[in-house]
Parts: C-alpha cells; sequence; structure tokens
C-alpha cells in the first residue's frame, strides 16, 4: 500500500507502507500541459502552486498509484495542506491531518510534545484501520539513523559549496534532495548520500569548480527552473549558483536547524518519536515572514554570494508579499542586490525566456559593477 507521507517518511516506512512521492513527482511530469486541462475539467482552480494541482491530475489519469493513507500537514503552506485533503478525497484513502504550530521557537518543549502526541495518534490511528500494519520500532529507529547520517552528509555538502570556486554546478544546485528513508532502499540511499559528499568535498578541496570561471555568485530561491534552462546563459557570464533555497532546503541540507541526533535545542536526548516531531517543527515557510527572511540571509551571508534570484512563484501562499521585503533586507543587512522573477514550476506557456534573459543580463551586469568587475 501507498501513502503519502507528509514528511514523516520514517514512521510511514515503520508502519509498513510504501513512501508515495506525490508532489515530488509532479514535480518531474513531462505532460504538464495534459495536466493542467485535466485540472480545469476537475473542476480545481489552476492558479494554486503547479505541484499542488498537477498531482491531483497525475492520481485522476492514473500517472500515479492512489495512495491508501494520506497525511496532511501545515507544515508548509496551505495549498500543500489542501492538495494532500484532495489527494485524499479523490483516491478514497483515509486522511489524518498533523497540526504543526508556527511558533515552535518560542515554545519549543511545548510544540515538541503537541506534536509527539499527533504522531503516538498517527501510529494507533493505522494500525486501528489497516489489519496488519503493526508499528515496528527497530525499523523506525534504523529509518531515522539513515536519514541523520544523510542530513550529515548534505550538511558537509553544504560547507563545501562554501568554495571558491564552488564545486557544484549551478543546475546540479537543484537536486531537491529525498532523504534516504524515502527511498524504498534507504540503505542504497545512504551510500548514494555517502558518495555524493565525498565527490563534493574532494572537488573542493582540489579547486575544481562547476564553471569554467567564476566571477559572482548567486542565491536561488522558492522554485527551481523546471521548465527553461537559465544555466548557459549563467555560465557563460561566469555566474555560480552554489545554493538552492527552499521551504524545507534548511532541514533537507542539514544546515539550518537541529537535525536527527542532535541533542543541542532542548538539552537533552529525544525519545525516537520526538525526534520525528522535532524535524517537521522547523520549515522556511511553516512560520512567520521572518523565518524565511532571516534563513535565506544565513544562506546567503554563509555563501558570501553577490546576489539573489528569488523566483516568485505564482500560486505560493507561502511566500506571498515576501518578494520586495527579501529585497530590502538583502540590501540593507548584506549590501546585495536581488531580481525577483516572476513564473509558474511547470506552466511553460507563462514564461518568456528572451525576457527572462534580458532582464537576468541586467542583473548581472549590476552585480558584476558592484564587485567592480568587467563582463
Amino acid at each position: 500500500l501507498f501513502a503519502e507521507p507528509g514528511l514523516f517518511q520514517p514512521l510511514v516506512q515503520a508502519l509498513g507502507f510504501e513512501i508515495g512521492d506525490y508532489i515530488m513527482a509532479a514535480d518531474r511530469t513531462s505532460h504538464a500541459d495534459q495536466h493542467f486541462d485535466t485540472v480545469r475539467a476537475m473542476g480545481f482552480p489552476d492558479s494554486l502552486c503547479d505541484r499542488t494541482i498537477v498531482q491531483l491530475a497525475m492520481l485522476k489519469s492514473q500517472h500515479m498509484p492512489p495512495p491508501a493513507l494520506v497525511i496532511s500537514h501545515n507544515n508548509a503552506c496551505e495549498a500543500i495542506k489542501l492538495g494532500a485533503n484532495a489527494l485524499g478525497r479523490l483516491s478514497g484513502a483515509h486522511i489524518y491531518p498533523v497540526d504543526v504550530p508556527v511558533n515552535a521557537e518560542e515554545h519549543p518543549e511545548e510544540v515538541l510534545a503537541y506534536v509527539t502526541a499527533q504522531l503516538q495518534g498517527l501510529i494507533e490511528f493505522v494500525e486501528d484501520r489497516f489489519p496488519g500494519h503493526k508499528f515496528d520500532e527497530d525499523r523506525f529507529e534504523e529509518m531515522l539513523e539513515a536519514d541523520r547520517v544523510g542530513t550529515q552528509c548534505s550538511k558537509e555538502v553544504y560547507e563545501a559549496r562554501k568554495a571558491v570556486p564552488c564545486p557544484v554546478e549551478g543546475r546540479d544546485a537543484f537536486r531537491e534532495l529525498r532523504l534516504p528513508s524515502w527511498y524504498s532502499n534507504p540503505e542504497l540511499a545512504v551510500e548514494y548520500f555517502q558518495a555524493w559528499r565525498d565527490e563534493t568535498v574532494e572537488r573542493a578541496e582540489k579547486g575544481i569548480g562547476g564553471i569554467k570561471e567564476e566571477k559572482l555568485r548567486f542565491l536561488w530561491t522558492v522554485s527551481g527552473p523546471f521548465y527553461f534552462d537559465p544555466f548557459p546563459l549563467l555560465n557563460r557570464q561566469g555566474v555560480a549558483v552554489p545554493y538552492f533555497h527552499y521551504g524545507m532546503g534548511g532541514r533537507m541540507w542539514g544546515v539550518l536547524y537541529p537535525n536527527f541526533g542532535d541533542e543541542t535545542l532542548l538539552g537533552r536526548k529525544l525519545s525516537p518519536l520526538e525526534d520525528m516531531a522535532r524535524f517537521v517543527m522547523y520549515n522556511s515557510w511553516a512560520g512567520l515572514g521572518t523565518r524565511w527572511l532571516t534563513d535565506t540571509l544565513r544562506v546567503a551571508r554563509d555563501l558570501k554570494v553577490d546576489g539573489i534570484v528569488n523566483f516568485v512563484q505564482v500560486g505560493c501562499t507561502a511566500i506571498s508579499g515576501l518578494n520586495t521585503m527579501l529585497a530590502e533586507a538583502s540590501e540593507r543587512e548584506l549590501g546585495i542586490p536581488t531580481i525577483n522573477i516572476e513564473g509558474r514550476m511547470l506552466d511553460a506557456s507563462f514564461f518568456d525566456q528572451t525576457e527572462f534573459e534580458t532582464r537576468m543580463g541586467v542583473f548581472i551586469d549590476n552585480c558584476l559593477a558592484r564587485k567592480g568587475q568587467a563582463r
């Protein structure tokens, strides 16, 4: 049976389900135009974040298996939560909602206890409604350990990205990670993470860059360029893109918040279920706008970028209105400019490649001038 895990992949694996990677699958569809037509025919609005509505069309068109269990949550944005609910209703799945408060920084112990109790309730919910599905605590701890190794490898890769030249080529910065527990073979995924870390660290140590000559480095935010290719232009102009910062980026890359096994946040060792709860307590898009701004500026400062490309994703409720605040904050606190590029993730008809390249060319010239370099 497949489940939409709602970021609780280790727990879902330990309850005997296969991971249904519905939103991530939507990101990678080659039939986006067809799916938008299906979304409209189903009566859903097509103005929300593309990935949250395209997954519904993919289910309707039998491009994905129906889930038997959907875990909805408010840990990223309203569109993801509502998309999960719709996914459950369309498939006739059991739906289990998890509420993650936005004030985790102010009241970590209270929020941790609240979320942990809901995860215990999820175990009871599954065991009651799915005969033969029993919580395997040993498997759960194995999954948490696999993800701990994955996030530790990601953190070491993050440190390697600080090297000049950056060892990561721009388009590789957009490989949005799935942690080991998201895979049907987590053990093999751990080996991949370790090999990825070793190769990236070695490239950084040897001074091997992702582009021929690095003149600038940009931080890219919110959404990746799924349907257009900015990299020929960026590479040609000597612009490295060491990092893509999205809502869960700080968690998946293991850099902004404590990860599995960490004892510093609350000053004590957490139980496995508490460790799972803490993982979903912090997300750049699941708190107040200041969390997103603070996280983005921290990454920009860490990686010493010369500019920020803020992809203003149409239908993204999580960052709606924050583009102006980010541009002002990056200029004020870091002295670097921001370009706001409005677009869709999967709807190619919304975007004009020539217009993008013209605007990006002007932005690159501005950043080069600030840095005192000629094109």
